[in-house]
């Protein structure tokens, strides 16, 4: 008889208008159905995470806006720390600083979750940190203006005529193999 595959809950909250953070879910979960797994996808703004109850893992995250995450993914974090102790899960980050030229700033974008976990009081068992992406063509030129003043002082090779992406996919696709291999080892049966 065939086990059940393993099921996942991806939860995330954005800060921004660049739909980099729901891309890299829904790229999670992609993983992790191609790896024989089941994989939900919740955005936390728009509707509140179901219990972990069922899940064998979790995967969950958001952006950074500001040097802060949304209040629903703090929410969440803090509201389902007992049921987050039960299963193995990772942290993710998206944040743009990482892909900056300076050390400090990607020094910086790494310490953030860290700090986030810590408050909370949580210890997942991975944390990592996607670089984001910049869209000016989904801004007025105002917005465009700010967004380019707010960020060329540390990425490299950023211009308003084109949007730029600095989410590594590999990395992506490699948290959720490394999550799923830690479920299933999780559950392995123990041998007599």
């Amino acid at each position: 008889m065939s086990e059940a595959p393993s099921r996942v809950l991806i939860g995330f909250a954005t800060a921004g208008s660049e739909g980099q953070t729901a891309l890299i879910a829904e790229r999670l979960a992609e993983t992790l159905r191609a790896s024989g797994a089941s994989a939900d996808v919740v955005d936390l703004d728009a509707e509140a995470a179901p219990p972990l109850d069922g899940y064998d893992g979790a995967l969950l995250g958001g952006s950074v806006r500001g040097g802060r995450y949304r209040r629903s993914l703090r929410r969440l974090l803090r509201r389902r720390q007992d049921d987050l102790a039960r299963v193995p899960w990772a942290f993710f980050s998206v944040c743009l600083t990482i892909a900056a030229t300076g050390e400090d700033a990607r020094a910086e974008a790494r310490a953030l979750p860290r700090r986030l976990l810590a408050d909370e009081e949580l210890d997942p068992a991975e944390v990592a940190v996607f670089g984001g992406a910049l869209r000016f063509s989904r801004h007025n030129r105002l917005g465009a203006r700010i967004l380019f003043a707010i960020n060329k002082r540390y990425l490299p090779d950023t211009d308003m005529d084109h949007d730029w992406e600095y989410t590594d996919w590999d990395e992506v696709d490699a948290l959720a193999r490394r999550l799923l291999a830690t479920i299933v080892a999780t559950h392995r049966p123990v041998a007599p």
